[in-house]
């Protein structure tokens, strides 16, 4: 059998302290042996000479004037040697057996053209890491997208992120690569027309795990779903399928539901009918609390379920507005400007 071989490929805007000190170590680590490492920065400097020198499997390519992971990650797959092509982001450290593992189930699934796993939290301190952590792991919080956040069983899906995705070089070169401007959501726009060139999907495997940070700050928590949410609607309203699911308009349709709270309620002097038009925000809240308080039970940790309970609305509503500003801004201009 022909032998895989793996080229992770990094995008990033310079060679942060995480990479250098979690990601180059985990990956020099590897069981497998079989690889090469690409990093895409803006630009070199004397820590790149000094880092390629560290590490003979791994090539500093700069971008120069191109700042999109998109566009990085296809400048790095051009440079690639592999059959397989990794991608993850800056921000991720790997267990030591994330390509033995991958090689196994290519092996022993031929047929599949790519591959996806989970990005489980690191040991951390960080306070907004672990909130964000805890409302991204409970189906409350990430739907049934909560498989990219722990490990789940084995599944085929249509979209996955680049934090952690295989996919075989010669599809990715047929397919054209990530073409594309869009950041966030380049993946999502990869894997979409992966679907459509060879009607297969992503494999999603818990055994390919990996170690991914979250956001460590409420802002760039909520900058981050602000994003998502304005490129998958702007996809949707381009007909992408795989931006199309239910999962990504719900918190558009409780936004609404939100908003028309303030306003309908008054329109009814019947007391039940009141509570019924408030019976979908009481399930939530319920269901919040609920979610809320097995996290207590397990941690312990009082006031990161408190904080658990505010960031739930709002990752969900600034979701919301942000999908519905993008899905209508590209239906009605359309065109988007990044």
């Amino acid at each position: 059998m022909k032998k895989n071989v793996f080229s992770i490929i990094i995008p990033t805007t310079t060679i942060p302290p995480i990479l250098i000190d979690e990601t180059l170590p985990s990956i020099n680590a590897q069981s497998n042996h079989h690889f090469e490492c690409i990093i895409v920065p803006d630009k070199v400097n004397k820590e790149s000479k000094s880092l390629e020198k560290k590490y003979s499997w791994l090539k500093i390519i700069p971008s120069h004037h191109e700042k999109k992971p998109g566009i990085k990650r296809d400048l790095g797959a051009k440079k690639a040697k592999g059959s397989i092509l990794v991608f993850i982001d800056d921000d991720v450290f790997v267990p030591k057996n994330w390509l033995k593992h991958a090689d196994e189930l290519f092996k022993k699934y031929p047929k599949e053209v790519a591959l996806g796993g989970p990005g489980i939290i690191v040991n951390t301190n960080s306070f907004w890491e672990n909130i964000s952590n805890a409302v991204l792991q409970t189906p409350l919080g990430s739907g049934k997208l909560v498989y990219r956040f722990r490990k789940d069983h084995p599944r085929h899906v249509d979209d996955y992120p680049t934090m952690n995705l295989f996919m075989r070089t010669e599809i990715f070169k047929e397919i054209g690569g990530f073409q594309t401007n869009y950041w966030p959501g380049e993946d999502s726009k990869l894997v979409n027309e992966l679907m459509s060139y060879t009607k297969r999907s992503v494999y999603y495997h818990p055994k390919i795990w990996v170690h991914h940070h979250r956001r460590s700050s409420l802002i760039k928590h909520i900058s981050q779903h602000a994003n998502y949410g304005k490129m998958r609607g702007t996809f949707a309203a381009q007909g992408d399928k795989n931006s199309s699911h239910l999962v990504f308009i719900i918190p558009s349709l409780f936004t609404i539901y939100c908003f028309s709270l303030i306003f309908f309620p008054a329109m009814f002097t019947n007391i039940t009918l009141i509570i019924l038009y408030f019976f979908p925000l009481i399930l939530y809240v319920l269901f919040a609390s609920w979610e809320s308080l097995k996290y207590f039970i397990a941690s312990g940790n009082l006031v990161i379920t408190f904080f658990m309970l505010l960031m739930f609305p709002l990752t969900h509503l600034t979701y919301g507005i942000s999908h519905l500003s993008g899905f209508l801004r590209e239906k009605f201009s359309g065109t988007i400007h990044i």
